[in-house]
């Protein structure tokens, strides 16, 4: 019975997941048809500020904590969307095909530092962590000042 002791593993913990009135790991697991890690916890039980769905599938990967479970992911998922399980990161991206870049966070909290939200960023967009980043990095033809300005409010000096 090497095939079914191989597998022994598994099937206690396929088990406990079928079970209607088991809440969860408490674990992190990738759900990538959104491409981020959601937390495998009851939506009852789930803290206000986390992703749960509870995970049924008896061959899934948990990871202790949502920084492990995104850096299992490829390289082509941006880390900071994925830790903030598809909400605002608070970086910066570039907006509109370049020349200015925008915060990815919610637009009712626009101007909380002279900066314009904008929800856009997804899991395959380079975030920056300051306009000034993603400006030097994204402008084409006006320059990083004229983007530094329209980003943040600041004041063109050239």
């Amino acid at each position: 019975m090497i095939c079914l002791s191989m597998y022994a593993s598994f099937f206690p913990l396929h088990l406990k997941h079928s079970d209607p009135n088991f809440i969860g790991t408490g674990k992190y697991y990738v759900d990538f048809s959104r491409g981020y890690c959601i937390k495998d916890l009851d939506e009852v039980n789930c803290p206000s500020n986390q992703v749960c769905q509870r995970n049924t599938a008896y061959n899934t990967k948990f990871y202790p904590d949502i920084i492990s479970c995104c850096a299992s992911l490829s390289s082509y998922i941006s880390k900071p969307y994925c830790e903030a399980s598809g909400s605002y990161t608070n970086y910066w991206f570039s907006y509109g095909g370049g020349n200015i870049c925008k915060r990815d966070c919610n637009p009712n909290d626009n101007d909380v530092d002279g900066s314009v939200c904008a929800n856009g960023a997804d899991g395959t967009t380079k975030l920056y962590e300051s306009a000034n980043d993603c400006c030097e990095d994204t402008t084409f033809g006006l320059g990083t000042n004229y983007c530094r300005a329209t980003s943040v409010g600041e004041v063109c000096t050239d």
